[in-house]
């Protein structure tokens, strides 16, 4: 645990958080607000935020039958003792989303999403990031299949950062061949457009695994690969490399609780743009599970 930010002399403060939620047959509303003073840590919950205030509002409504709608919106602020030295900074986040079930036809999520932050003073930081997400899924016998798509633009209005476009495409597919053999794929596509120096970063992603229960409930194969392609010409730090990873383990159930694993791992690194990082890892996992 992490406790290089805490104070090494004791000291007193405060935080506190209220929750409040609404759930009726078709309709839900939750409301959360809380205030971290800057000097309050907390050893049993590390993972709370010191110095931050905010509130967060959550609705979602089931009353079609054929799409459920939610809406969000939250707001935090830091530096809650005003210090002038400090650039106070705002983040607010607006969310909204609809998901159709319409019949025989894939399902659609559609969503959008608004990230702002600000500072006081305004000069040293304001800038927007929107999202709009289309995702579908579908099943067919033993097969599910899902593609999602996502264009996110990010604007600086400081011009301290260059402004972003990014679009993402993904495709996966889950095919149950038998009830003890079951293969996962996907395929993921990134490309982003720097809109002040017309860079491009891409990268192009490709995953395959697959689950063999040869013995059910007693002896599984399980193995796993991914290749990363990424590229960018970017004037100053150009880059054009591949990444593969690939494992296979064999487990073993003794009986109920205890399983002993034994696997070998590979990991591969070629960089185009300067051949001394790259790497070739070899890996053996040996893992013995026990539960009570």
């Amino acid at each position: 645990e992490d406790t290089k930010n805490y104070p090494k002399e004791k000291v007193k403060d405060y935080g506190f958080k209220f929750e409040s939620s609404i759930e009726r047959e078709k309709f839900s509303f939750d409301a959360t607000y809380e205030r971290i003073e800057p000097d309050f840590f907390s050893l049993a919950s590390p993972e709370v935020t010191n110095d931050r205030a905010g509130y967060e509002i959550l609705t979602g409504y089931e009353g079609l039958n054929f799409a459920n709608l939610s809406l969000g919106f939250n707001e935090y602020r830091d530096n809650l003792a005003g210090d002038p030295t400090e650039v106070t900074s705002t983040q607010s986040i607006l969310t909204g989303g609809i998901d159709l079930d319409i019949g025989n036809f894939p399902d659609i999520s559609i969503g959008y999403s608004l990230n702002r932050m600000l500072g006081k003073p305004r000069s040293a930081l304001e800038n927007d990031t929107q999202t709009f997400s289309l995702g579908l899924s579908h099943s067919l016998k033993n097969i599910s299949l899902s593609s999602s798509g996502q264009l996110s633009d990010f604007r600086d209005k400081t011009n301290s950062s260059n402004d972003l476009s990014t679009l993402t495409g993904s495709f996966n597919m889950t095919s149950t061949l038998t009830q003890s053999l079951s293969i996962t794929s996907g395929i993921t596509l990134t490309r982003t457009k720097d809109l002040d120096d017309k860079s491009i970063d891409k990268s192009q992603s490709y995953s395959l695994s697959a689950n063999w229960g040869v013995i059910p409930q007693r002896f599984t194969v399980s193995t796993w690969g991914s290749l990363v392609f990424t590229k960018s010409n970017d004037v100053t730090t150009p880059s054009d490399n591949v990444t593969t990873d690939a494992s296979l383990e064999f487990s073993y159930t003794f009986r109920t609780g205890l399983t002993l694993t034994l696997g070998y791992e590979l990991d591969i690194y070629r960089d185009d743009e300067d051949s001394s990082n790259n790497y070739e890892g070899h890996g053996f996992i040996a893992r013995l599970s026990v539960s009570f």
